[in-house]
């Protein structure tokens, strides 16, 4: 009886939380998204960055206790802030709340709102470690549900190529209670049969007993500058000069991802002892692959995460990988850290090295040591050296703060053309692909009353034809970008890169290196025009040459919306985007960033014009409703793509709840 009332008292508490409780807010400023993604490369994207801020935000930095390598995890937080966070910590002692730093005079405004989401300022001197008899302070319960649809009669003859329907379905649940979380994803892209095509889940359980953190299921291991072992995201080269540099690694994190590649199935968990932290890992799972039909032999793992048509359905699961390390690291003085890393891979299939420099046999080793490190001028170095008993390959960056307002960054890499990394993904032209480059990084940081500017150019060389690049090529690319608060409800940003690459196209079935000029203008305008008024301007300027087919390209891009907030219940956004190219060549971007969550870019080329239609609604105090529409018009052409490889979806539709 006593039990019937308490589970019946648990349920009312949880109505009552469902009809009255807050739910978190996961938005992120757009400037601050734009910051940290690269330009989408391909027709569509979603990245996997808003995963990342989801994940900070839920687990943010605590300025009273992060040291000066910890607090550059935030996007935004640079070396010279993190030293001001500091020293005015030393001086006036531990904040009371991140809204403090508002009085420090060095730090501007608008870098403090940026970076506020992500801050904490608990009292680390009355915090104790949990144990499994603790009564647990805090439940947080979220649920996030979006389906996806394309209306396009366009896509109707490639859907009927695949095995299942245009609808992409997504779900996510996590559970928080105190010191532990678990956590399940669901999700179908367009043309899978299955809703349950990818699946993961996990449990976290933080500082218990002697572990700083334990994962059981699926998690994530991010270990140095992500030569052997890092996350898809977090190293690409963006406006932020020092954002590709500066990043620490983050070790063991749950995995909260849509990417169906790039994660580890099994256990993980980490424990300090005096200046040392102990970490390790365990994974036992299936991956996609590509492999001869008749010796079986693996030619290439497959990182699409697509299984729609008969090809890459056979490709699921093809081969199974049992993979585990061991991590140590050395603290000394919260100036200098190095790590130690060893893992080994082992495949049930044997890759068959039919391209040189590819994958040969079906294990593998790889050690790693890893340092960060700060001298008393506050100069910061970090790097990597990567062995996988072939050869060595490296990257080594370098972080000089001038002064206060000025940062100079500078990076090297060196991967050998016979390294081979099946899970690295560090600072590299093309993202995961961590073998046959040398490159150069320099660039610098300048923040004055008048603005701030970002400056860095990347020289790179692919000195060999082989696996990852079929033929030797190299290049060179230039961003200058600047950024300015004119008010205190008017944003300006410019942004103008420079590249100078050469680009492998196929003709008549042979490869050839062109060398491409592209030089792109982008200008970016956002004032609040009321309380309740959001307006964003985006005007960009695309110029493409290719001497060697006497190609002469240029590309526009108009785009304005405007974002209503009527209410605290109800938000309204329309936008409107007018484009012209010659072909993709000169082609355009944009970002649709409404749907809280997702962060999807659009490749825009041909001529015509693209329509948003967002609206958000708070059913309850905790409850959200969204709805996107959007649609890509062309008049000039009967068929926008008949050859989309992927179904692009313009209808969204979400929901969210949660309790807190």
């Amino acid at each position: 009886m006593i039990s019937a009332i308490k589970l019946t008292c648990f349920f009312i508490l949880i109505i009552y939380d469902l009809t009255s409780a807050q739910m978190a807010d996961t938005s992120f400023s757009n400037q601050q998204i734009e910051d940290i993604i690269s330009e989408p490369g391909i027709d569509f994207r979603e990245y996997d960055e808003i995963y990342d801020l989801e994940i900070l935000q839920e687990n943010p930095i605590n300025i009273n206790s992060s040291d000066i390598f910890t607090l550059q995890k935030v996007p935004g937080l640079d070396l010279n802030i993190a030293q001001i966070i500091i020293r005015f910590r030393e001086k006036y002692g531990h904040y009371f709340s991140p809204n403090e730093l508002y009085s420090i005079k060095e730090i501007p405004p608008n870098t403090i709102k940026c970076i506020l989401p992500f801050l904490t300022a608990s009292d680390i001197k009355h915090k104790e470690r949990n144990n499994l008899l603790t009564v647990p302070s805090a439940l947080k319960i979220n649920w996030r549900t979006r389906t996806s649809y394309s209306f396009h009669d366009i896509n109707d003859s490639l859907y009927n190529k695949y095995a299942g329907s245009k609808i992409k379905s997504y779900n996510r649940f996590s559970f928080n209670y105190d010191n532990a979380e678990f956590g399940f994803i669901t999700e179908k892209d367009a043309g899978e049969r299955s809703y349950l095509d990818y699946w993961t889940t996990h449990l976290m359980i933080k500082n218990t007993g002697p572990f700083d953190i334990i994962i059981l299921g699926d998690y994530r291991y991010d270990s140095g500058l992500g030569l052997i072992l890092g996350e898809p995201y977090g190293y690409f080269k963006t406006i932020d000069a020092a954002y590709p540099v500066k990043k620490k690694e983050r070790l063991i994190q749950p995995n909260n991802s849509s990417n169906e590649e790039d994660f580890y199935r099994g256990a993980a968990g980490s424990f300090r002892y005096n200046d040392f932290q102990f970490s390790g890992f365990y994974s036992n799972q299936f991956r996609d692959a590509i492999a001869d039909s008749t010796s079986q032999y693996i030619s290439s793992l497959s990182y699409t995460g697509y299984h729609r048509t008969s090809t890459e359905i056979k490709d699921k699961n093809l081969v199974h990988e049992i993979k585990w390390g061991i991590r140590s690291e050395y603290l000394f003085n919260k100036f200098f850290s190095a790590s130690l890393l060893f893992c080994h891979s082992y495949f049930n299939k044997i890759f068959s090295n039919d391209i040189p420099y590819s994958p040969y046999g079906n294990s593998f080793n790889d050690l790693s040591i890893s340092y960060n490190f700060q001298n008393s001028s506050m100069i910061y170095m970090n790097g990597e050296f990567a062995y996988d008993f072939n050869s060595v390959a490296s990257i080594n960056s370098l972080q000089i703060p001038i002064n206060k307002d000025f940062l100079f960054i500078c990076s090297v890499r060196n991967y050998p053309r016979n390294f081979i990394s099946l899970s690295g993904h560090s600072l590299a032209e093309t993202s995961g692909k961590v073998q046959n480059e040398i490159g150069f990084y320099n660039g610098f940081k300048l923040k004055t009353d008048y603005g701030t500017l970002n400056v860095y150019y990347d020289q790179f060389k692919f000195p060999f034809g082989g696996y990852r690049f079929p033929i030797s090529n190299s290049g060179e690319e230039l961003l200058i970008g600047y950024i300015n608060s004119l008010t205190d409800n008017i944003d300006i940003k410019f942004n103008y890169k420079y590249e100078n690459k050469d680009y492998i196209i196929n003709e008549a079935e042979q490869k050839y290196v062109y060398r491409r000029l592209r030089n792109d203008l982008r200008f970016i305008l956002r004032w609040n025009l009321w309380g309740t008024i959001d307006e964003k301007t985006i005007a960009e300027y695309n110029s493409v040459t290719i001497q060697q087919n006497h190609l002469n390209e240029q590309g526009v891009l108009l785009s304005n919306s405007i974002s209503l907030h009527f209410s605290n219940y109800l938000d309204f956004a329309f936008s409107i985007s007018l484009f012209k190219t010659r072909s993709y060549y000169s082609s355009v971007y944009e970002y649709d960033e409404y749907i809280n969550g997702l962060i999807t870019g659009r490749v825009l080329y041909g001529e015509g014009l693209k329509l948003n239609i967002y609206l958000k609604y708070q059913l309850f105090h905790n409850v959200n409703l969204s709805v996107q529409y959007s649609e890509t018009f062309k008049p000039k052409e009967i068929l926008i793509n008949p050859f989309y490889s992927i179904i692009t979806n313009n209808f969204i539709f979400q929901l969210e709840a949660g309790i807190n």
